[in-house]
């Protein structure tokens, strides 16, 4: 006999499911709504509520409608501001830069429905802004505003026949759950024409869209609820800065209210809007509460901290009072002779300045922290600072639910991933697989490989597309591809566009170039960037490099491709077309930041790729940070490394992993002492004060590590072969680079008693043949090492410790100027009256080439850096008579 299961779910939750829907909409033409249905005061039958005022919800909470003129500013969250004796209690409302903006959007969304959301710093003015709009576009329409415990899936029901409704969300954080605003009942407020107004604070924006964007483009944690990414996606945005513009300043300036005069007269540190709420009047009433009320500027302390590990809602009193003794404690415990309790509290919640608290009482019970001194504490301007241990056990405690998922956010972003599994743990184990993506990527980031690709696989089994991507890069990266192709073919499947850009590396590793390129192809036409990047690679690899790869890298620019904008940059530069490459660049940068604050990791490698570029590694390196916590299997096989304080050379480089593996111990080291960031050994532009990328090419005879612009013309890597997979695999070997020399030497002469021959001081020519590129050996342990140039050597030229040769070149010096050639190079240097009399005297000079030669002005420092790099060669090189010129091969850097 069979056996089966029945499961009851609530309603809501298929409506979520946009597979259920959408099968309900192909097999009946309709699409499914949720009803509210009430049962008659006489136990009679259901009955469906069409016109109710007040609803009440299951979770608690009443939708009550009212007319929008109608509406109280200060009772739909506008903050209050202190009362001056002859003006009105608000005061009047100043225009700002966006209010267009504003206006043009709540106008379209009036004619077909939908959401505005306003972002911005706490008490920069979103909810002031928002309410004047909504007064002015749509003053008959009916308005409700639920508190945050309010169930909102009766919403529509609420909504009265023939009437237009407007759904007031001030800080809509708090309506972010499975039972308030979810994008299926945005979609059916949408259908019946609702207008929903929204305000969100910039942080908790950013923060909510970067926990989606991990899940819906590389596969990353998505420490959050997806639906509240796709919900934030979905509105028309506005942004509410905190400070105001010299415009926006100056229509100020015509008020006559002394409440306006103050804020302008308190500086253009501060926005208007944050003075007038009295934030930082709040703030410094907190710093300087310890003093007489130590007791209370603990409480709120202890709140603030609560408020900082991510929970939402109101925080028990009792929590409150538990953490505060550790904020005493911490500033001074009871030296301060601290208050008691009662007054404490008392202080802590009294009115500043006729407008609000350091702590809010909210109406459902408990307490939160005026939310200015929340911001201000992220920005370490509070007495807080690192938050206790038994802070984020306190947020444990009291999280519940995607408030969990919030905590384990709030926790990665101050690096206690400890804290970010304990709160993602007991929803894996709930079975939502957003959660266990989460949590894998928290596992394995922290080292525990196994235990988060079970995560991973129970996701995956459950259809997560996400985990798909991810369990396949996992498997990838530990050389399972055949179980990890096809995880990444069932992502493809599930819209995962960033698999195709890991197929397409395994089929090029196999050699499978046409395949590759297919897969690369169709993934940039459906916008990833990595994809088109790789193409236009492929081009070149083909020799397509005058037309295909620009024609190609140029469109995917325009398309909005922040990664191939940035090479495109390189393929312009590469043909002199600076403006173009500037213009490139700049679209780069700005897509990239624009996409990157949208919470992309893709657009932050992008845009780490780019400040690296432009000399801001320490911001690179928090971009890559930020990326890595989303997409730790998908990140770039590089990184960018430091030099030693004591060395010379490069202070930062990017460097690929599989360079890292090949060298030596302590040869990386070296290469970069002995590598200068002159010219870019491909566009053959100044590298300028940003950090290049080495490029290592192995040859048969050695190998060549040389310096180029990071992102723009290369990435960093070691290859054997500029040709596609096929042609090193049938033996064909090619080189695809400049036709022109890049190379800068530069050379100096000398004369120390550091060197002697027969004891006698020679004058010495030092040169550095190659700023931007130094030479590697394969030792007979595999590994590689920076050495001399093979083709010096055979010319004679001998390293240190050999017996001194004299090479088959020659020396000529004239009129203060000393020139040395050597095979196809030839270098030259000024020289005093008494060098150029000791040099024809000894008949000759001592050549050290060496990669250790500075270009800058020669010192004893610099002199010791040369004779002591590892790839130093020596050479005797005779005099002959006469002046003698040929044609120089190599620039000279003045």
């Amino acid at each position: 006999m069979g056996h089966g299961r029945l499961e009851v779910l609530p309603a809501r939750l298929l409506l979520e499911d946009e597979v259920f829907v959408d099968l309900v909409q192909r097999h009946t033409g309709l699409h499914p709504t949720l009803e509210s249905l009430v049962r008659s005061a006489t136990g009679g039958s259901l009955h469906e509520v069409t016109d109710s005022v007040n609803v009440a919800t299951a979770i608690g909470g009443t939708i009550d409608w009212e007319e929008v003129s109608a509406a109280s500013a200060a009772h739909f969250g506008v903050h209050r501001v202190r009362e001056v004796s002859g003006f009105p209690r608000m005061v009047d409302c100043l225009p700002r830069d966006f209010d267009n903006e504003l206006q043009s959007h709540l106008a379209e969304v009036v004619e077909s429905g939908g959401l505005v959301l306003l972002t911005g710093p706490s008490a920069a003015g979103k909810t002031r802004s928002a309410f004047e709009a909504v007064q002015r576009v749509c003053p008959d329409w009916l308005v409700c505003r639920p508190e945050p415990a309010t169930d909102l899936s009766g919403l529509t029901a609420a909504c009265r026949t023939g009437a237009r409704h407007l759904v007031w969300l001030d800080d809509l954080e708090g309506h972010l759950h499975s039972a308030g605003l979810t994008a299926s009942l945005l979609a059916e407020l949408q259908r019946r024409g609702v207008v929903v107004v929204a305000t969100l604070r910039s942080h908790l924006y950013d923060d909510l869209l970067q926990l989606d964007s991990a899940a819906v483009s590389l596969g990353g944690p998505t420490y959050g609820s997806r639906a509240a990414g796709r919900l934030l996606r979905q509105a028309r945005h506005v942004q509410v800065p905190r400070t105001w513009s010299e415009a926006e300043r100056v229509e100020a300036g015509r008020s006559k209210d002394p409440r306006v005069i103050q804020a302008l007269e308190a500086g253009e540190g501060y926005g208007l809007a944050e003075y007038l709420a009295a934030g930082p009047q709040l703030l410094e009433r907190w710093k300087a509460g310890g003093d007489r009320h130590p007791r209370g500027a603990a409480l709120v302390a202890a709140a603030v901290d609560l408020a900082r590990t991510g929970l939402a809602g109101p925080l028990p009193a009792g929590a409150i009072e538990e953490l505060h003794g550790a904020c005493l404690q911490r500033a001074g415990g009871a030296a301060l002779r601290p208050e008691p309790i009662k007054e404490a509290w008392e202080w802590a919640t009294r009115e500043s300045l006729g407008i609000t608290s350091l702590l809010v009482p909210s109406e459902g019970g408990g307490w939160r922290p005026f939310d200015y001194l929340v911001t201000g504490a992220t920005q370490g301007q509070e007495p807080s600072g690192k938050l206790d241990e038994s802070v984020w056990r306190k947020a444990l405690d009291l999280a519940e639910g995607q408030g969990r998922s919030l905590v384990a956010w709030a926790a990665l972003t101050a690096e206690r991933s400890d804290i970010a599994k304990e709160a993602l743990l007991p929803l894996a184990a709930a079975g939502e697989t957003a959660a266990m993506v989460n949590l894998a990527a928290v596992l394995i980031e922290s080292g525990e490989r196994s235990a988060g690709e079970r995560w991973l696989r129970e996701a995956a089994t459950h259809g997560d597309g996400t985990a798909m991507l991810h369990l396949g890069a996992l498997l990838v990266a530990a050389d399972d591809s055949s179980q990890g192709k096809e995880w990444l073919e069932k992502a493809v499947e599930s819209g995962r566009t960033q698999a195709l850009r890991l197929l397409g590396d395994l089929a090029s590793q196999d050699g499978e170039d046409e395949a590759a390129a297919e897969l690369w192809e169709r993934g940039a036409e459906q916008g990833d960037d990595e994809c088109a990047v790789k193409y236009g690679n492929l081009l070149r690899q083909r020799y397509m490099v005058l037309d295909d790869r620009g024609t190609w890298l140029q469109k995917a620019a325009d398309r909005g491709l922040s990664a191939a904008a940035l090479s495109f940059a390189g393929w312009l530069a590469y043909r002199k077309q600076k403006e173009a490459a500037a213009y490139y660049l700049i679209q780069a940068r700005e897509r990239a930041l624009a996409a990157a604050k949208e919470g992309d990791p893709d657009a932050m490698i992008t845009l780490g790729t780019v400040l690296a570029w432009e000399g801001d590694a320490a911001s690179a390196e928090s971009w890559f940070r930020k990326a890595r916590q989303r997409t730790p299997l998908l990140m770039p096989d590089w990184r960018i490394v430091r030099a030693q304080a004591d060395r010379g050379g490069l202070q930062a480089l990017a460097v690929s992993r599989s360079t890292e593996e090949q060298l030596a111990e302590g040869q990386l080291a070296d290469v970069m002492e002995g590598l200068w960031p002159l010219d870019c050994q491909y566009c053959g532009l100044s590298l300028g004060a940003g950090v290049p990328a080495l490029r290592v090419f192995e040859q048969p005879w050695g190998a060549t590590a040389s310096l180029y612009h990071l992102g723009m013309c290369r990435y960093p890597e070691w290859t054997d072969n500029d040709g596609t997979r096929r042609d090193s695999s049938v033996g064909i070997f090619k080189i695809i680079g400049s036709s022109e020399p890049r190379l800068t030497w530069t050379a100096s002469a000398a004369h120390t008693p550091q060197i002697t021959l027969d004891d006698k001081s020679p004058l010495i020519l030092l040169v550095n043949a190659g700023a931007e590129s130094v030479g590697l050996v394969q030792s007979e342990d595999a590994q590689w090492r920076m050495a001399p140039s093979a083709i010096h050597q055979r010319q004679g030229m001998m390293p240190a410790g050999h017996a001194l040769n004299v090479v088959a070149g020659a020396a000529t010096v004239l009129r203060g100027q000393l020139t040395v050639k050597l095979g196809l190079e030839e270098w030259s240097s000024e020289v005093s009256r008494d060098m150029e009399r000791l040099c024809k005297r000894q008949g000759g000079v001592l050549l050290i080439i060496t990669s250790g030669l500075a270009p800058v002005e020669p010192s004893a420092a610099v002199l010791n850096m040369a004779l002591s790099a590892p790839d130093a060669i020596a050479g005797w090189v005779p005099i002959v008579q006469g002046e003698r010129k040929w044609s120089p091969r190599w620039r000279e850097r003045s």
